[in-house]
């Protein structure tokens, strides 16, 4: 068995004066960042801890587009998750396709051989990482995505 790689710290040194332009996304819209001391420090630790960064504050102050300009600092996807009273833990962790698996055997119109169709219906295939797997577990996460 092969030990995983380690993870790899980025850099995170933003020029407090310069101003980051991001690009709308989804519902969010196009805006500039400027990063602060504070911030940065939070964001430094978090990295460092290898651990993700929790930020509770009231709505409309920055929290998502301090998340958007880290990823876009770093070269990473911005994910979210919009929570509100239906979510579930699981909601943050994973999603299961039962649709797509449906669709798959459909598809696949199972003969007497069973061999030949259950891998391809395993329920493992139609597990979707959402936003603390990929948090938490990046590397996992990406496998998972491309099972």
């Amino acid at each position: 068995m092969t030990k995983p790689a380690r993870f790899e710290r980025p850099d995170f040194r933003p020029a407090m004066d310069k101003v980051l332009d991001l690009l709308p996304q989804d519902s969010w819209p196009a805006a500039r960042h400027r990063f602060d001391e504070r911030s940065i420090r939070a964001v430094r630790t978090a990295i460092a801890a290898e651990r993700p960064l929790l930020i509770r504050k009231k709505p409309g102050i920055g929290k998502s587009q301090l998340a958007r300009a880290v990823a876009r600092e770093l070269n990473l996807p911005f994910l979210y998750h919009v929570v509100n009273a239906r979510t579930e833990h699981t909601d943050l962790l994973y999603e299961y396709d039962a649709v797509s698996r449906l669709a798959e055997a459909q598809v696949l119109r199972p003969s007497g051989d069973a061999s030949a169709w259950r891998p391809e219906l395993a329920a493992e295939r139609f597990v979707r990482p959402q936003v603390l797997w990929w948090a938490f577990d990046w590397r996992g996460a990406r496998i998972q995505a491309k099972a």
